[in-house]
């Protein structure tokens, strides 16, 4: 599975879901594309044309979107259509809910820990948020690119732009609603 690849499931989902998806980043030989106008027309796609992504390397594929918007949906179709991609395990400081287990849901730590590994440089990206810290430890994604596996990641847009500089092969994916009223009628069904 190369980055075409990749772009065309997220494509196929977002017709499904009925969401438009927005690439972010210079992906390796990517252009801005060729249409005068890239959200012209029904369809949003990228050709070969665009870039150069060899299928036997490994990378790290982000999503981004915000809450509500089907990062959850999008990421579990794309692990379940190929076995190439593999998701990414974050850490974290909050403690474990009943239903999570240790390196299936999160890698749970405590906050010296994780202090400590944000130190030695361990994540590709971390952040505070509600009081707790989240992170990607790097290892875990160094292993699945180096077995030529897709990372798949599900991060804010600033973590993803954290992975990308360490790593400029990464494929950043921004996910947006149809509309604010589309997103607006979604967290209210979700009641979030």
């Amino acid at each position: 599975l190369d980055g075409i690849d990749v772009l065309r499931l997220v494509a196929a989902l977002q017709a499904d879901l009925e969401e438009e998806i927005l690439l972010l980043g210079n992906l390796r030989g990517c252009q801005n594309g060729t249409r005068e106008n890239p959200r012209a027309g029904a369809e949003h796609r990228m050709t070969s044309q665009h870039f150069s992504m060899p299928s036997s390397t490994g990378f790290c594929l982000v999503l981004s979107a915000p809450s509500g918007t089907g990062k959850t949906t999008i990421s579990d179709s794309l692990l379940a259509s190929d076995a190439s991609i593999v998701r990414s395990i974050s850490m974290t400081t909050r403690p474990r809910r009943t239903h999570e287990e240790e390196g299936e849901d999160y890698y749970f730590a405590t906050p010296d820990r994780f202090k400590a590994l944000i130190e030695e440089g361990e994540f590709l990206e971390w952040a505070e948020v509600h009081g707790y810290l989240y992170g990607t430890p790097r290892s875990p994604i160094d292993c699945i690119i180096h077995k030529g596996q897709i990372a798949l990641m599900v991060v804010d847009v600033q973590g993803g732009h954290s992975v990308k500089s360490i790593s400029p092969e990464t494929v950043l994916v921004f996910l947006i609603p149809p509309s604010m009223d589309s997103l607006s009628n979604r967290l209210r069904q979700r009641r979030t």
